[in-house]
C-alpha cells in the first residue's frame, strides 16, 4: 500500500494526480503496477502480490513516484514492511539583490556577506555577494515544515562600515540598498 502526504499548506498549486509505480525485486511485471493517486485519500493498495519467486527467493517491493514539479519527494517504508509513505514538500526560491547609493565610491567594498535565515531562527546559509551582479538565488528550499506550517525566509547582510542599509521585500526577492554615509560640518 502507498499513502501520500503533502507539506504544502492548503494544497494551492498541488497537481490533480500523481503517478506511482510498484516495482518487484525480481523484475517481474506487476499487473496494475502504475497507478494515479488522487485526492482526497491519495492512497492505493495492491492486492494478491506473490511473496516468493518460483525458486523460493523472497520478493521485495518498492515504490517510485513520477516527478512532481515544484516539490521534493521522500519515500519511507512503513514500519510493518507492507507499503510506503510518500511525502511531497513544496519548494521555494529566495533571491537577494544588492544595490548601492554611493556614486560608485572608490571605497565601496568588493564583497558583502548575506545571510539566509528562516522563521525558526535558524541560519540556513551565508553567501558572499560581489559585483558586478551583486545577486544570489537560493533554490529548492522547503516551503513548509514537517507539521505543514509555512516557512518564511529572510535575508540580512553584514553592513559595510560607512554605510547604512535598507531592505525592500517583494515576493521571495529581497533588495538590500546600502547608502554611503557622510559628514557635514558647519
Amino acid at each position: 500500500e502507498v499513502e501520500k502526504k503533502w507539506r504544502d499548506g492548503k494544497g494551492e498549486g498541488r497537481p490533480q494526480s500523481v503517478r506511482v509505480t510498484l516495482k518487484a525485486s525480481d523484475g517481474h511485471v506487476i499487473p496494475g503496477a502504475e497507478q494515479d493517486l488522487t485526492g482526497p485519500t491519495w492512497s492505493y493498495k495492491w492486492n494478491n502480490l506473490p511473496k516468493y519467486t518460483e525458486d523460493g527467493t523472497k520478493i521485495t517491493y518498492s515504490i517510485e513516484e513520477s516527478e512532481v514539479p515544484g516539490y521534493a519527494s521522500s519515500i519511507k517504508a512503513k514500519s510493518d514492511g507492507k507499503g510506503a509513505t510518500i511525502t511531497n514538500t513544496k519548494l521555494t526560491t529566495v533571491e537577494v539583490e544588492k544595490k548601492w547609493l554611493d556614486g560608485n565610491d572608490a571605497d565601496r567594498p568588493t564583497t558583502v556577506k548575506a545571510t539566509l535565515k528562516n522563521n525558526r531562527n535558524s541560519r540556513i546559509d551565508v553567501v558572499t555577494l560581489e559585483g558586478p551582479e551583486w545577486t544570489y538565488t537560493w533554490e529548492d528550499l522547503p516551503q513548509y515544515t514537517d507539521d505543514n506550517k509555512l516557512i518564511t525566509y529572510t535575508v540580512t547582510e553584514t553592513v559595510p562600515k560607512g554605510y547604512t542599509e535598507s531592505y525592500a521585500i517583494e515576493g521571495t526577492k529581497t533588495t538590500i540598498t546600502n547608502t554611503k554615509l557622510t559628514s557635514f560640518e558647519v
